[in-house]
C-alpha cells in the first residue's frame, strides 16, 4: 500500500518541472535596452524662398514697395516765379509778379508765396490819376489729384496808394489781409521744369477808400481775383 506523502511528491513532480524550465527561459531572454536621455533634434524645414513675377525675392512674404508710391512719399521741394493779372485791388485790371516755394509730401503741399503789384495810373473823374500797389505775402496749403489741385490762401500784407495831378496830392497806405480758395493745374514739361496755371478768388476783410481832398474817390472790392501762370523747379 503506498504512503499518501508518495502519492503527492508523484503528482507535483511534473509541475515543479514545468516550473524550472519556464525560469530559465526568462533567464536566458536579454535585458530590455534602455531609453536615451538625449534629446533628438527635430528637423528643419527647408527654407522657401517667395519670389515675384520677376524673379525678385520677398522678405518673409512681405510685398515688395512700389517704386511709385516710394516716389510719391518722398518729401519735395518746388521754387518758381510767375507773372498774374489782378482784380478788385486797383480801379483798374492790375499786373504783378509772384514768387513761389513749396515743400511737397504725396498729395498735400504747403507754400509760401510773395506777390508784388505793378503800379498802374488810374484817371480820377475830376483829374489827375490815383496809383496803387499791393504788396502780400501768402499762404498756401494744397491737395493735388493728378494734375489738378485745389487750396486755401490767406493773404497779408499792405495796400499802397497816392494821388498825382491833383491840388494836394497824398499818400495813403492800409493793412491788407483777405481769404478764399485757389484751383489750377499743373504739368510736368521736363522732369525738372513744371508749368502751373492758378486761379485764386478771395475775400477781402479790410476793405479800404482812398481819398482826395477829404473825397473819396475809389473803394476795394469786396472781393479780388487773381489768374496766374508760373514756371516751377521741382528737387531733389
Amino acid at each position: 500500500m503506498n504512503h499518501p506523502l508518495r502519492r503527492w511528491n508523484a503528482a507535483l513532480l511534473p509541475i515543479a518541472l514545468v516550473l524550472l524550465g519556464a525560469q530559465s527561459a526568462l533567464a536566458d531572454e536579454p535585458p530590455p535596452a534602455a531609453a536615451s536621455s538625449l534629446p533628438v533634434a527635430a528637423s528643419t524645414p527647408p527654407a522657401v524662398e517667395n519670389k515675384t513675377a520677376d524673379g525678385k525675392v520677398l522678405d518673409n512674404g512681405q510685398k515688395t514697395p512700389d517704386p511709385a508710391e516710394v516716389e510719391r512719399q518722398k518729401l519735395r521741394f518746388v521754387v518758381g516765379v510767375g507773372i498774374l493779372g489782378t482784380l478788385g485791388v486797383s480801379p483798374n485790371v492790375g499786373f504783378g509778379l509772384l514768387a513761389h516755394a513749396e515743400v511737397r509730401r504725396s498729395i498735400w503741399s504747403v507754400g509760401l508765396e510773395g506777390r508784388l503789384d505793378v503800379p498802374i495810373p488810374a484817371p480820377l473823374d475830376g483829374g489827375g490819376n490815383l496809383v496803387t500797389t499791393l504788396v502780400t505775402g501768402r499762404v498756401t496749403p494744397c491737395l493735388h489729384m493728378s494734375v489738378l489741385f485745389g487750396c486755401a490762401v490767406v493773404s497779408v500784407g499792405a495796400l499802397f496808394g497816392s494821388t498825382d495831378g491833383v491840388a494836394n496830392p497824398a499818400k495813403q497806405t492800409t493793412p491788407f489781409v483777405s481769404a478764399g480758395l485757389r484751383f489750377g493745374a499743373n504739368w510736368a514739361v521736363l522732369p525738372k521744369l513744371h508749368l502751373r496755371g492758378q486761379f485764386d478768388a478771395e475775400a477781402t476783410l479790410t476793405p479800404t477808400t482812398f481819398m482826395v481832398d477829404n473825397l473819396p474817390v475809389w473803394t476795394t472790392l469786396p472781393f479780388n481775383g487773381s489768374l496766374t501762370f508760373l514756371a516751377l523747379v521741382p528737387f531733389p
